[in-house]
């Protein structure tokens, strides 16, 4: 999946000019996403804010997982401070080497511009034989803080994390860090990182979520994946594609 290989610092250099570029024309005129809600995920992990009372979300991601997987996910808030979300990908052929994954967010602070969160993701993978034979386990899962700072014109997402596998936790924690700077109304720019320090591994994903695409409580996403590994960028040859409703 990973392919390409480039320097990093040239590659950090790069992104640091287009974010210099993007953040000068932003602050140069009125910008507000105030119009909408917080956003309650970056790209695949969620950010510190809960789905409301009642508010169902219907998100689904198209990767290139060998071959191309569809992969629904339904989201239901329990109350205000408790959200719960499951699924399981449709392509390929259900009931033939299927992802299904849940998770659970319980919110502990919730006000206008700060939200803190705890999380738990599972995850069961298709391809059994090859990672019972590498961990002893088919299915993995993540336990999470995450707090998110959220303004008229950026929003900040961090995280501290244990995976597991099976039942075993990993020894080392894992860190999550995601931006999201607002360009107008209705456009962002979306970065994702989640660092392995045990392993020295990041894997990144960096793209643009444009919002009510199909009516207003909907957005659509494109993004690219690389990951980071003795210094330098493995990029993917695909995009990473995704969609969000809000009820």
């Amino acid at each position: 999946m990973f392919k390409k290989k480039y320097s990093f610092n040239s590659t950090f250099l790069v992104l640091v000019v287009i974010f210099a570029f993007f953040t000068d024309s932003i602050f140069g005129q009125e910008i507000t996403q105030q119009g909408r809600s917080k956003n309650k995920r970056l790209f695949y992990m969620p950010t510190g804010y809960c789905l409301e009372k009642g508010e169902i979300s219907v998100e689904g991601y198209l990767e290139d997982l060998d071959p191309f997987s569809l992969m629904p996910l339904v989201g239901y808030g329990v109350t205000s401070n408790i959200t719960v979300s499951g699924g399981f990908s449709i392509i390929p052929e259900a009931g033939k080497e299927q992802f299904y994954y849940g998770s659970a967010q319980i919110g502990f602070v919730h006000k206008e511009k700060f939200a803190f969160s705890a999380a738990i993701l599972a995850i069961h993978v298709p391809y059994e034989e090859l990672f019972e034979m590498l961990f002893d386990a088919s299915t993995f899962g993540i336990f999470s803080g995450i707090v998110t700072y959220d303004t008229e014109y950026f929003g900040l997402t961090g995280g501290v994390g244990y995976g597991f596998a099976g039942g075993d936790p990993a020894e080392d924690p894992m860190f999550i860090l995601g931006g999201e700077l607002k360009l107008a109304k209705n456009q962002s720019i979306l970065a994702e990182d989640i660092f392995f320090p045990g392993f020295d591994m990041h894997f990144l994903i960096v793209g643009m979520r444009v919002f009510g695409v199909f009516n207003k409580n909907s957005s659509l996403e494109v993004g690219f994946h690389a990951s980071i590994s003795e210094g330098e960028f493995s990029f993917s040859d695909y995009p990473h594609v995704g969609f969000h409703f809000y009820f």
